[in-house]
C-alpha cells in the first residue's frame, strides 16, 4: 500500500519549509471542490462583474468553518446569487469552459450558453472497486432529513493516493 503523506524533507534529513500549513495536525485536503486559504483570498484582486448598467466588484467567499480546514490550509468556496447553484461549493471540472471568469467561480467550468449545471460524480479509484461503478453509471442520491432524491452520473475521474 502506498503511503500518503505531505511532508517534505530538505537535504539534511529534517522537515522542510515547504511543509504545509498544517502538517502533522490535519491530515486530509479538498479534492472535487475548489478551495482557497484566506490569506490568498485577501490577497487577490477582486473580479469585475458588468451586468447591464451594474458594476460591482467580487471576491470569492470561502467556508471558515474550522473543521472544514485542509492541511494546507484552504476552506471550500461557496457559489454567489451570480453562479448556478448559490450557497453550494464550487464542483470544479478536469476543463475550463468560460475563461471569462475566474476559476473559483462556477461558471468558469460551463459552457457560456449554459445558465445550470447538471448533478455529477466524481468517480475514485477506491469507490470504483468497492462498489463496482463505472464512468457513465446513474446513481440515485436521497437526502435523509428531507427525503429528495436526485440522480446523478459519475462523469469524471479521480485518483486518489493510495486508492
Amino acid at each position: 500500500m502506498q503511503r500518503i503523506s505531505f511532508e517534505h524533507i530538505d537535504e539534511n534529513g529534517n522537515h522542510s519549509t515547504k511543509n504545509p500549513k498544517n502538517f502533522e495536525s490535519i491530515f486530509w485536503k479538498w479534492y472535487g471542490i475548489a478551495a482557497l486559504s484566506p490569506g490568498y483570498v485577501k490577497a487577490m484582486k477582486p473580479f469585475l462583474i458588468v451586468s447591464g448598467m451594474t458594476v460591482e466588484y467580487r471576491m470569492p467567499v470561502i467556508d471558515t468553518t474550522s473543521y472544514l480546514e485542509d492541511v494546507f490550509g484552504r476552506f471550500p468556496v461557496i457559489q454567489s446569487v451570480f453562479e448556478p447553484v448559490p450557497g453550494y461549493y464550487v464542483s470544479p471540472l478536469s476543463v475550463a469552459k468560460n475563461t471569462a471568469f475566474p476559476p473559483w467561480d462556477q461558471r468558469y467550468y460551463l459552457p457560456p450558453d449554459k445558465l445550470a449545471q447538471q448533478s455529477f460524480g466524481a468517480l475514485s479509484s477506491g469507490l470504483r472497486a468497492a462498489a463496482g461503478l463505472k464512468l457513465n453509471d446513474v446513481i440515485l442520491a436521497t437526502r435523509l432529513d428531507t427525503d429528495d432524491t436526485s440522480t446523478f452520473p459519475f462523469s469524471i475521474r479521480v485518483r486518489v493516493q493510495g486508492g
